[in-house]
């Protein structure tokens, strides 16, 4: 099953277009699309950022480039979930090292 059908059974799309917050940010487009949008390939190195599903949550994961890193390497990843707790949307982070 691809992603977009764990996100679709999930409930995610839905929950993603019908939060007031997000309807707010994302003015004339679908909070939905903005998400499949905003996520290509990095522009430093080969690797882009990574989106997920995780049971009902969105985990997206970038690479985090210090000054002396190689453009293949990054130093660190940061980790986001975005979790729907049946009234709004909370989002959390994490710096993992390499």
């Amino acid at each position: 099953m691809s992603s977009t059908s764990r996100l679709l059974r999930a409930g995610l799309v839905r929950a993603l277009n019908a939060d007031r917050t997000l309807r707010r940010v994302f003015v004339g487009t679908r909070p939905s699309s903005a998400y499949g949008r905003a996520f290509p390939a990095g522009a430093r190195g080969t690797g882009g950022p990574q989106l997920q599903a995780a049971g009902t949550d969105l985990v997206t994961t970038e690479p985090k480039y210090a000054s002396t890193d190689a453009n293949c390497c990054p130093s660190q990843l940061r980790i986001a979930t975005l979790r729907w707790t049946g009234a709004a949307f909370q989002r959390t982070f994490r710096i993992a090292n390499t």
